[in-house]
């Protein structure tokens, strides 16, 4: 045998068809790791994208609670002022306090309440089982009126459910006299008020007045109260 021809014939065995199919089997490893490679940024970039919208999340739940917080917070700050929105005065007999209120309409006005003292308690009052009586829209600027010194005195009857409570401011030089009663219990309660809490008292149920009209200033307000307590006195209501 020829060596030429055999050494030709080795040669010859790898065919064109044979040269393709490995060139297919090369391109076909390369797509692989192409394809390998694709989906390991993917899967990184999934992961990326799921740690971002956790930290994201979390960051909004943190917003969330951090402004929840400050609601809350500040709930109970307006419920700590309103709670102080009162002013008490203590007499040896009894004692006496106005706070703020609304009425079932929304009518802002003042609730006058007072209380016997214990006589077993020094300095202790009996405030389970005070008298209540909540100031109408009509009485509230003549409580007004009494307490900031455009009129002498006022008296109201035929509060509560069986009107049967009344009170009495009125205005004695030296002192307020303030007299809380309920017929129905024979309660009678009487309490000297210094001047100057009896201003506190007025100026507290004037600011409570002036808010059911807007845009109404406190100097009209009292403008409008002092005309008002001029007419009853001439009239002698």
């Amino acid at each position: 045998m020829n060596y030429r021809n055999t050494h030709n014939a080795q040669q010859g065995n790898i065919t064109p068809h044979m040269r393709g199919e490995v060139n297919q089997g090369h391109e076909r490893s390369q797509c692989q790791r192409k394809s390998q490679a694709l989906n390991t940024q993917s899967h990184h970039q999934n992961n990326y994208q799921h740690q971002a919208e956790y930290h994201s999340s979390n960051g909004s739940q943190q917003i969330n609670g951090h402004t929840q917080q400050q609601a809350v917070n500040n709930v109970n700050n307006q419920q700590s002022e309103k709670r102080y929105m009162n002013l008490k005065s203590h007499g040896s007999r009894s004692a006496v306090e106005i706070a703020a209120d609304k009425t079932a309409k929304g009518w802002n006005t003042i609730r006058l309440e007072a209380a016997a003292k214990l006589p077993t308690q020094d300095k202790k009052y009996d405030w389970n089982n005070k008298v209540s009586i909540q100031i109408t829209k009509t009485e509230l600027p003549c409580v007004v009126g009494v307490l900031l010194g455009y009129m002498k005195s006022c008296q109201f009857k035929n509060h509560g459910g069986d009107a049967n409570k009344s009170f009495l401011i009125e205005n004695q030089g030296k002192h307020f006299f303030f007299k809380v009663g309920q017929q129905s219990t024979q309660t009678l309660l009487p309490c000297p008020v210094p001047l100057v809490e009896a201003h506190l008292m007025g100026m507290l149920a004037l600011s409570e007045y002036v808010k059911n009209f807007e845009g109404m200033t406190t100097d009209a307000a009292l403008e409008a109260i002092k005309t008002m307590c001029g007419h009853i006195m001439r009239s002698g209501v």
